[in-house]
């Protein structure tokens, strides 16, 4: 979310100090043909939130272990640029080329992060960057998720690999950016509990209704004994820009280091394999079996290429010299393959292609920025599609800016932003096949005109940012996991803020989310909250500085989405209710040096309230256990 925003400072003053971690500033280079560098967030009592899916949002509809499906409880936008495949339950795991971060550091630096829980709950992060030459710096990083769950068959195993490079010729006219992902994901498919009460109660219901007491949740029955569902991701990215410098009308005047005229060029490829397979499908759980009742196999296989090109001409004889123009055209292909399986005999499968099609998307594209003082910027932006999937598609918005001078005792951040989008319905909306769903769908395009706020002042530890949607032709999946759209307007408002308070050595820090819809079919929360208390000082002659605190979250009841594993989509549900339950975490944090420790407590007061503890029914969340970290950083 927004909260690890960092206040921006002038690029040369930050890389001054040679401890400092910078990473390049992707949308404004893309914008400008600049490099500019923002300082990576170094706060290291958020070190016990290693989850990905906390990082980004306070709490998520999750099936109860690390680096399985979740689904976001704060509100996000369906939309996304160009061709859209779906499925959002394991987005937030993925190494992709637009989370790549490409950092500049004056000294080489090493981060190692190693996570361990109660349920065999593991994580490893591993990340190396450093200067090869002045001009030029390679990193690469590792990311590894191991986690058996609870219950039975919630066992999550993730590998994720990224190399990145960013280079730049000493005049700064050539600039190239380029990174490579690998991503393979299994996760265990269990369909949840198969009776509840086994949860409620504590124990396994046995005949007569009888309550045999037993905590030990891996004898507890789930629905499905053999589903897994395999994703398997790489993707390649090269940007790369010339720049035409503007002369110098004076022998003594050094050269604008703005260019005059800029062209970019971004090639990017990705294929993505998502494979689901129950060897022994339980035709109770399943609606209908269409193929196969002694197995349900099927996968679906994604080729995307992307050709950009764009161009950047700076405006400064008619406005500041930091005001770019930017046009571009972008083409995409595409082709989806999906495939079922079968049984032929005892031990061979066979898959047969069900759908195949592939477009060529063509869009054209332009922003203006306009720094109309230092402190206001006007920015404007919008992309039109004119063949492919997209047809039609277009999306418009626009953004006025406030920033304080660096000088400025307290220096507030205010950006206002408006934009309306057209956009086709993602793939897995309209087109799926496999032993137990298939469809073949024409949806109208979606609309969607977002209005929002975002206030900042680092001095007061305060952010606030408030969104409003409204939402027509909405897509959602219904009580029977069919895709459905929502004709009429649905309206949802969000207000997000975070405040950190200090007393003494004392902090506290709270981040809550208010949230409404107009509709029951998007079902969020009301409200969201995450209160952390803690007392924080130096000891040992300032050698050791530590944290003591406790965390604390809830949000209000909610008849949360269910899962589908066949889909590995989010649907409505109208028979449970899950939130209401306030979850406590007691935590220590530790810093030597550039090590730093963790020792948290997650779940303390479990059932107390007697409440079952769900984001998403029939997955129950993790019980009372202990989780240990490590970070170190090297900088040689």
């Amino acid at each position: 979310m927004f909260y690890a925003q960092q206040s921006r400072k002038d690029s040369l003053r930050i890389l001054r100090d040679t401890a400092r971690v910078n990473y390049l500033d992707l949308s404004f280079y893309l914008k400008t043909s600049r490099f500019r560098f923002d300082c990576e967030d170094s706060t290291y009592d958020q070190l016990r939130f290693f989850d990905p899916a906390i990082k980004q949002n306070i709490v998520n509809s999750s099936l109860g272990n690390l680096g399985t499906a979740i689904q976001q409880a704060y509100f996000q936008s369906q939309r996304r640029e160009g061709f859209d495949l779906g499925g959002r339950a394991f987005e937030i795991y993925w190494f992709t080329p637009q989370n790549t971060r490409y950092y500049f550091t004056l000294r080489p630096y090493t981060k190692i992060a190693y996570f361990l829980g109660m349920g065999s709950e593991q994580m490893l992060d591993v990340m190396h960057t450093q200067r090869i030459t002045k001009d030029l710096q390679l990193g690469i990083q590792y990311y590894h998720i191991n986690s058996t769950g609870f219950y039975q068959r919630q066992d999550a195993v993730h590998h994720n690999f990224r190399f990145f490079g960013r280079y730049q010729t000493p005049n700064k006219r050539y600039k190239l950016l380029i990174n490579y992902n690998h991503n393979e994901f299994a996760v265990m498919e269990s369909g949840g509990l198969k009776n509840d009460s086994n949860f409620i109660f504590n124990g396994l219901i046995a005949s007569g209704g009888i309550v045999v007491p037993n905590s030990n949740r891996k004898t507890y029955p789930v629905m499905l004994d053999s589903a897994m569902n395999r994703w398997s991701n790489n993707s390649v990215a090269v940007i790369h820009s010339y720049s035409f410098q503007r002369k110098a009308t004076d022998s003594l005047q050094q050269q604008d280091e703005r260019p005059l005229f800029t062209l970019m060029h971004r090639l990017q490829y990705e294929n993505r394999e998502n494979r689901f397979r129950d060897g022994r499908p339980n035709i109770s759980y399943y609606p209908q079996v269409l193929y196969d009742s002694t197995l349900s196999r099927h996968r679906i296989f994604l080729n995307d290429v992307q050709n950009e090109f764009r161009a950047i001409l700076s405006l400064r004889k008619k406005y500041k010299s930091n005001s770019p123009f930017y046009a571009g055209i972008r083409h995409q292909y595409v082709d989806v393959k999906n495939t079922v399986g079968f049984n032929r005999g005892d031990t061979l499968e066979y898959d047969s292609v069900m759908l195949n099609q592939h477009w060529h998307n063509l869009n054209v594209l332009g922003g203006i920025r306009l720094d109309i003082t230092n402190k206001i910027l006007i920015e404007a932006e919008g992309t039109y599609y004119f063949a492919g999937y997209n047809l039609n598609d277009f999306h418009v918005g626009g953004a006025i800016e406030y920033n304080s001078s660096d000088s400025a005792k307290v220096q507030h951040h205010i950006r206002a932003f408006i934009s309306y989008a057209q956009f086709q319905p993602a793939y897995m909306f309209r087109f799926f096949r496999s032993n137990h769903y298939e469809w073949s769908n024409t949806f109208s395009p979606q609309r969607e005109l977002r209005a929002g706020l975002h206030y900042r002042v680092p001095q007061w530890k305060l952010e606030v940012e408030f969104n409003s949607y409204l939402l027509n032709n909405y897509m959602y999946f219904d009580v029977a996991a069919l895709p459905v759209q929502f004709g009429n307007v649905n309206t949802v408002f969000t207000l997000a803020l975070r405040k950190r308070f200090r007393a003494w050595k004392f902090f506290f820090d709270n981040q809550y989310i208010g949230q409404y819809s107009s509709s029951q079919i998007i079902r969020i929360p009301l409200f969201i909250g995450r209160f952390s208390f803690y007392f924080e000082s130096y000891l040992f002659k300032k050698a050791l500085f530590m944290n003591i605190g406790f965390d604390l979250w809830y949000n209000t009841p909610v008849k949360a989405n269910a899962y589908n594993p066949v889909t590995a989509q989010f649907y409505l549900q109208n028979d449970q209710t899950t939130g209401n339950y306030p979850f406590l975490d007691i935590f220590l944090n530790a810093r030597i040096k550039t090590v730093q420790i963790y020792v948290r407590l997650r779940n303390v007061n479990q059932r107390f309230p007697a409440i079952p503890y769900y984001y998403t029914p029939h997955y129950p969340l993790q019980d009372r256990s202990i989780q240990f970290g490590i970070s170190w950083n090297f900088y040689n």
